[in-house]
């Protein structure tokens, strides 16, 4: 199935918060600006797929969610959360790690968008085998 976009390009940066424009755009992002759960959010609101800020450190959100009653599994779906533990796929070892779905192709491989592995608010992109997919987690 297609994604929202198939590059940097395609994000609709008018509707993203950062220093240049907006820091208050979706007033209820607590996480620091350019951190993995910041573009999170920030990602979500853009997909129409409004999640909660305070659910931690990428480790704690498919734990945070389900305690909020969001549907966690380990499967992929466009506009989901993907959740690392720490040190998983290259993960921060204390913190993991978050991203947001943004294509499956016809053989399951999983293209997410990420912030802060590039650096500090830099959008990244990465693709996983349909494999390696199904050994995250994914809030939806």
């Amino acid at each position: 199935m297609a994604g929202p976009f198939a590059s940097a390009d395609d994000i609709d940066w008018s509707v993203v918060s950062s220093p240049a424009n907006d820091p208050l755009l979706w007033a209820g992002n607590t996480a620091p600006y350019g951190q993995c759960t910041w573009w999170a959010y920030e990602r979500r609101v853009q997909l129409g797929l409004p999640i909660g800020s305070t659910f931690g450190n990428g480790r704690d959100w498919a734990n945070t969610a389900r305690a909020r009653g969001y549907s966690v599994s380990n499967t992929p779906t466009v506009g989901a959360v993907i959740v690392f533990q720490p040190g998983q796929a290259g993960a921060d070892g204390t913190y993991g790690h978050v991203g947001i779905v943004e294509s499956i192709d016809a053989a399951g491989n999983v293209t997410i968008s990420e912030s802060n592995v590039a650096g500090l608010g830099a959008i990244s992109f990465r693709t996983f085998s349909a494999a390696q997919a199904s050994l995250f987690q994914y809030v939806h």
